[in-house]
């Protein structure tokens, strides 16, 4: 079995913003049905996905020498969990960024089929603005929305980055870093 959080970079501007899809699979065992309840997988995985976009803007900006560590979570709530053939598209932009501090706002867009995913990305970057509690636009059932904070850490070893870059190449389907 091939853990994924993240199944594809859709969209990449270095230091700004990223893009990520997120698949709800058969293959990821959480999805398993017990005592009865819909398959689907825990919002902790949806939120771990995040983070890793967030880890993948930052090596990518970096060219793959800088890599993200979590310090905290604002605003966050328990993501509702993802069943399978449902995709979750995460819009990551970064807020504000001071030495090594990172703040970050993540909103997502759930999604049923294929054209989704487009149309999503799309409404995320066309409605994403400077965070507010109050923006109308970002209340949509579908779209949710919370900031976090961390630090750039150096990534060492050669081989490390290296194989970083393969796994960018795969994800990205030819975005350049």
């Amino acid at each position: 079995m091939r853990w994924l959080f993240i199944d594809r970079i859709l969209d990449f501007k270095p230091w700004e913003h990223i893009g990520v899809l997120k698949l709800g699979t058969l293959e990821e065992y959480f999805l398993l049905e017990r005592w009865g309840e819909p398959a689907k997988s825990p919002g902790l995985i949806l939120l771990e996905s995040a983070i890793q976009a967030a880890d993948w803007l930052v090596e990518a900006s970096s060219d793959f020498s800088l890599t993200f560590s979590l310090k905290e979570l604002y605003d966050f709530k328990s993501l509702r969990g993802l069943g399978p053939a449902e995709g979750l598209v995460w819009f990551i932009r970064v807020a504000a960024a001071e030495k090594s501090h990172l703040e970050l706002v993540a909103q997502s867009y759930r999604c049923s089929e294929a054209t989704d995913v487009l149309e999503g990305l799309g409404r995320l970057k066309k409605t994403f603005r400077s965070y507010s509690r109050t923006d109308e636009s970002l209340k949509a059932p579908s779209v949710e929305v919370f900031r976090f904070s961390g630090e750039t850490v150096f990534l060492s070893g050669l081989k490390m980055r290296d194989h970083r870059r393969a796994w960018w190449r795969e994800l990205s389907g030819g975005i350049e870093p």
